[in-house]
């Protein structure tokens, strides 16, 4: 006779170990812990795994790093630094807002206790639940001046405070709200696309230090027709400018001098093949050999216009070409970037392919035209501006109107994709300005700077998610649940902590009338 099974063999684990990916689901959304220590533990795991990401796994996948060094990310005391401070935020938020939410009843008891308040507008200051929380994510904000890794501190500072800008004003317009009725509906993510890309295309030329390495890659990448590759059949003894170099040398060209005025004229010497000249084709030794070897065209009148495309003499039909060669390249990139993003909602695409197919031609189609005339057209524009204008008439800011027209093509994508397009370059720009600012003494930096920003930004992010969480956006309401949980609307025991009710639309209240 077989022997009774024991209570632990009858009765199943409450989380047993996941061994499929429902399973795992399931464990991740209903781990083995308490529940007011799952919130700072999901914070924790999500600072670890930043660090070991872009410490560990990322330099290991981009072969900056053997395995055994990026392997010892995940012991790293940096690790564990970064998921303890999330972890903290997140766990002193919560303790902030039960006792500011305490505070702010016994003030609001004693007034209505009150026959007479002098300060009505200190009463309508503590009705309102978002002061709670905005000063409870904003004192809570502060242990994130202990994060380990001040490059991702500094880039969720700068992503939190302009999401924190554009979510507030969407939901002020929403409202409307008077605060920002006096600003043009066509003041939008296509209009600060457009004013950034002036920005960036002024500091990428005359303070390349302060321009966003990656961003800058991007542009040189996708200019070989402006900025000439080397020759295949060049001797390697003879040297060839660099991208950067030949940038650089065209902002020197533009900024006139004491001693020579800006956008120089050109007289192409006799070609003599590899023979080198006797004397130098001109005074900027580091792109004679574009001028030597390339070799420039004999009809080339504009110094500026023989370094950017020495072998064809006329601007527009190398404009043209930049065009047929580029818009393939940029295609090719936006096709493997969509293509991942693609993957990453795998259900929707089986479930009706067809659709996907079409979107997925669009973006392609969408992005290359917005990359490739982008920048063809801010390169083209400096032939332009060259023929047509003065040469004393804003010899350096006209690269500024460069960037700012080029944006134009910002309008081949739908109103959705621009606004994350301005909002991206937005935050390119205010960095790059930032930096220029520094370098130049217009200002000085401020101590904990980003940390300050860092704070305000998810602090309204977070005020807003707890009272109008329809008011933020998807990406940003899901990051934000990440750290602190539930909104207040969604959460009744938060609700009943803050006494906060929804509002009851106007039907509903004339019925229970």
């Amino acid at each position: 006779m077989a022997s009774p099974l024991s209570s632990s063999q009858t009765t199943p684990s409450r989380n047993p170990v996941p061994s499929t990916l429902t399973n795992l689901r399931a464990f991740v959304n209903d781990p083995p812990l308490p529940p007011p220590a799952r919130i700072p533990a999901r914070a924790f795991a999500i600072g670890y795994s930043a660090n070991v990401v872009l410490d560990g796994l990322l330099p290991l996948a981009l072969r900056k790093k053997p395995a055994r060094e990026a392997l010892r990310s995940f012991f790293a005391l940096k690790s564990l630094q970064s998921g303890t401070v999330l972890a903290l935020f997140s766990a002193l938020y919560k303790v902030l807002l039960t006792r500011l939410t305490a505070i702010r009843l016994h003030l609001l008891s004693k007034t209505r206790a009150a026959d007479d308040v002098d300060d009505k507008r200190l009463v309508r200051l503590l009705q309102s639940v978002s002061l709670v929380t905005f000063s409870a994510a904003l004192a809570a904000s502060s242990v994130l001046a202990a994060f380990p890794i001040p490059s991702l501190r500094r880039s969720m500072a700068l992503w939190l405070g302009t999401k924190a800008i554009e979510n507030l004003y969407t939901h002020l317009r929403s409202i409307k709200s008077r605060t920002v009725a006096w600003i043009p509906n066509w003041i939008g993510g296509g209009f600060f696309y457009a004013l950034s890309n002036g920005q960036l295309l002024w500091t990428f030329l005359f303070e390349p230090s302060c321009f966003p390495t990656s961003y800058g890659r991007v542009i040189l990448a996708r200019s070989t027709s402006y900025i000439p590759p080397r020759p295949a059949g060049l001797p390697t003894s003879i040297p060839w400018p660099a991208p950067r170099d030949i940038a650089d040398t065209i902002a020197t060209l533009s900024t006139p001098t004491s001693t020579s005025a800006a956008y120089p004229g050109f007289k192409a010497p006799v070609l003599s093949g590899l023979t080198p000249a006797k004397y130098p084709t001109t005074r900027h030794a580091l792109i004679n050999p574009i001028l030597d070897y390339a070799p420039a065209h004999p009809a080339h009148t504009r110094l500026l216009c023989a370094i950017l495309h020495p072998t064809e003499p006329s601007c527009s039909r190398n404009f043209l070409s930049f065009f047929a060669r580029e818009w393939q390249a940029s295609a090719k990139f936006v096709a493997a970037f969509t293509a991942l993003t693609q993957l990453l909602s795998y259900k929707k695409v089986l479930k009706d392919p067809e659709t996907a197919l079409f979107r997925f031609a669009l973006a392609v189609v969408q992005g290359a035209t917005v990359i490739s005339g982008s920048i063809g057209t801010a390169w083209g524009l400096t032939c332009f501006f060259q023929q047509y204008l003065p040469r004393t008439f804003l010899p350096t800011t006209r690269y500024f109107l460069n960037g700012f027209l080029s944006s134009v093509f910002i309008l081949a994508v739908p109103k959705a994709r621009r606004a994350q397009l301005g909002s991206y370059v937005t935050r390119q720009s205010l960095d790059a300005a930032w930096g220029v600012g520094k370098r130049r003494g217009w200002w000085n930096g401020v101590r904990q700077g980003e940390t300050v920003l860092l704070a305000l930004g998810l602090a309204t992010l977070t005020s807003l998610y707890e009272t109008r969480p329809e008011a933020v956006e998807s990406s940003v309401r899901k990051s934000i649940g990440l750290l602190v949980g539930k909104s207040a609307s969604a959460d009744r025991e938060k609700q009943m902590q803050l006494q906060w009710k929804p509002q009851v639309p106007d039907e509903e209240e004339k019925k229970t009338q």
